[in-house]
C-alpha cells in the first residue's frame, strides 16, 4: 500500500512539491518554537533558588575610596553598620555587579587539578550575601570571617559545579582554582535562577569579596522589611543618607522583584514572534493541504469513479487520499528531522540533548495531526462520489 501511494505521489511530484516544501519549513519553525517552548518550561519548573522579594539593589558611583587596606575594610564595615543600623533594613551584603537578573557577568574556569569546568559564573559578596538571598545549602556552610583567616579564601560551589568536579565524593575541604586563585570549598548551595524563571541556572561559584573587590566595588543589595518596600520615602530617606556619608556619589536604587519580571518578559518575546510565525506557516500547511487534496478530487473524478465501479468503499478511498497526503508528510518530515537531528548531536546552544529530542516528538505529531485533521474533509467528499457521477461529469 505505501509503495502504491508512493507512485501516486511521485507521478504528481510538481503538484505536490511546494505542500513538501511548506511541511519541511514548517516543521523547523514549530521545532524550534516546541525547543524553546520545553526548555522554558523544564527550567520554569526547578526551585527558583533565591527569594527576591524586598530586596534593593543599590548602584553607586564616583566614590572616592581609602587607598589603605585597613582603611577601605573599616570603610566597608562603618557602611554596613550604618545601614544595618537604619529602621526598616533588615540585611545588607555588599556583592559583585553580576547580581541576580542583571545582564553583567562574570565568567571563567574553575578547576581542580587537570579538571576544569568552563563557562562557569563567578559571584562575590560578603558573608551575609546567602541569608540576604534566602539561597539554602545542599551540604555544608556558608563561609564567614572566620574562614578568611585559614590557608585558602573560603568558597561556596553550586550543585552544578560539584557534579561535574566532584561526582564521586564529597566538596567540601577540596581546594578549586578560580581566576589563578586557589579557594576552598566550605559548601555546596542549591542552583538559584539568576537568569530569570526560563534560563537554565548554570554553574557557579560563590566567592568573598577580596581588597581588589572591595575597591571596585559599586554594588549593595539590601534586603528591607515588606511594610517600606514601596514606601517612597523610606526610599528617599536611604538615598539622602548614603548620599551624606558618600559625598559626591551618584546613587541608583532597583527593585529586584520587578528586574526579575523585566527579564521574563525578554524571555517570552521570542516565543511570542515564533508563536506568530508559526501560526502564518500553519495556515499555509492548511491551506496547501486542502489544495491539493481538492486537486485530487476534481482531476481525479474519473479513476475515483472508477475505483467504485470495481468494488472499493468510500472508506476505501477515503483512506487513500489520507493516506496520500500523510505520505507527503512523512517525505517532509524526514527531511526535517535529519536538520533537527543535528541539534542534539551537536549539543547546539548546551541545552540538553532530551530537550530537542521531545521537541522533535512534538513537532512531528502536531504535524501529522494536522495534516490528518485537514484530510478528513475532503477524503469524505471523494468518498461521497458515485461511479455514474463521475462518470456523467467525463
Amino acid at each position: 500500500m505505501f509503495r502504491h501511494l508512493l507512485k501516486l505521489i511521485w507521478n504528481k511530484k510538481k503538484h505536490h512539491l511546494l505542500l513538501v516544501v511548506e511541511i519541511f519549513v514548517s516543521f523547523l519553525v514549530i521545532f524550534s518554537l516546541t525547543s524553546m517552548l520545553v526548555y522554558y518550561y523544564r527550567n520554569y519548573m526547578k526551585p527558583a533558588g533565591i527569594d527576591d522579594r524586598n530586596i534593593w539593589q543599590v548602584n553607586y558611583y564616583d566614590v572616592t575610596k581609602p587607598k589603605q587596606i585597613d582603611s577601605l575594610r573599616q570603610f566597608y564595615a562603618m557602611m554596613y553598620q550604618q545601614l544595618k543600623n537604619t529602621k526598616g533594613i533588615e540585611e545588607v551584603s555588599f556583592v559583585s555587579n553580576n547580581t541576580p537578573y542583571s545582564a553583567n557577568m562574570h565568567r571563567s574556569s574553575v578547576g581542580i587539578n587537570k579538571r576544569n569546568a568552563e563557562n562557569t559564573d563567578i559571584y562575590e559578596g560578603t558573608e551575609t550575601y546567602a541569608s540576604l538571598l534566602g539561597m539554602q545549602m545542599e551540604s555544608g556552610r556558608w563561609y564567614t570571617k572566620d574562614d578568611m583567616a585559614g590557608k585558602y579564601p573560603p568558597a561556596v560551589i553550586g550543585v552544578a559545579l560539584k557534579e561535574e568536579l566532584f561526582p564521586d565524593k564529597n566538596a567540601e575541604g577540596q581546594v578549586v582554582k578560580v581566576d589563578d586563585t586557589e579557594y576552598k570549598v566550605v559548601g555546596v548551595v542549591k542552583e538559584a535562577k539568576y537568569r530569570g524563571d526560563f534560563q537554565e541556572s548554570g554553574k557557579s561559584v560563590f566567592i568573598p569579596l577580596d581588597t581588589s573587590s572591595l575597591k571596585r566595588n559599586t554594588t549593595i543589595l539590601m534586603k528591607v522589611s515588606p511594610a517600606v518596600f514601596n514606601d517612597a520615602n523610606f526610599e528617599g530617606q536611604v538615598y539622602k543618607q548614603l548620599v551624606s556619608w558618600l559625598k559626591g556619589v551618584n546613587i541608583e536604587i532597583q527593585h529586584l522583584d520587578e528586574r526579575h519580571r523585566s527579564m521574563d518578559r525578554l524571555a517570552i518575546i521570542p516565543v511570542i514572534i515564533l508563536l506568530i510565525v508559526s501560526a502564518f506557516l500553519i495556515i499555509n500547511v492548511a491551506l496547501g493541504t486542502f489544495g491539493v487534496l481538492w486537486y485530487n478530487i476534481n482531476k481525479r473524478k474519473g479513476e475515483i469513479g472508477l475505483r467504485r465501479a470495481i468494488g472499493a468503499t468510500g472508506m476505501n478511498v477515503n483512506q487513500q487520499l489520507i493516506g496520500e497526503s500523510m505520505v507527503i508528510a512523512t517525505l517532509a518530515l524526514l527531511l526535517g528531522c535529519f536538520f533537527a537531528v543535528q541539534f542534539p548531536l551537536l549539543h547546539v546552544f548546551d541545552i540538553a540533548s532530551s530537550t530537542y529530542i521531545i521537541a522533535m516528538v512534538l513537532s512531528v505529531l502536531f504535524i501529522y495531526l494536522l495534516v490528518l485533521l485537514c484530510s478528513i474533509y475532503p477524503g469524505k467528499q471523494a468518498a461521497a462520489i458515485f461511479p455514474a457521477t463521475a462518470l456523467h461529469e467525463d
